[in-house]
């Protein structure tokens, strides 16, 4: 687990440093959406950042289409 606070410090110093324009978020599960809007309006928010993305996986489903 990282504080936000930090992991936004870090994609600063990333996107400054080595160009890096471009993130994508992974969330367990358990973290509430609002958490994680909040996370992305927070990435967003870095000048050099121009792209946010979430890492999906893909659910196995029933022959209804029903999980």
């Amino acid at each position: 687990l990282i504080v936000v606070s930090d992991l936004l410090k870090l994609l600063r110093n990333a996107a400054e440093n080595s160009g890096v324009d471009a993130v994508v978020v992974r969330a367990d599960t358990g973290v509430q959406f609002g958490s994680i809007i909040e996370l992305v309006d927070a990435i967003k928010n870095i000048g050099k950042i121009q792209y946010v993305a979430f890492a999906t996986e893909k659910t196995h489903t029933s022959a209804t289409g029903v999980r």
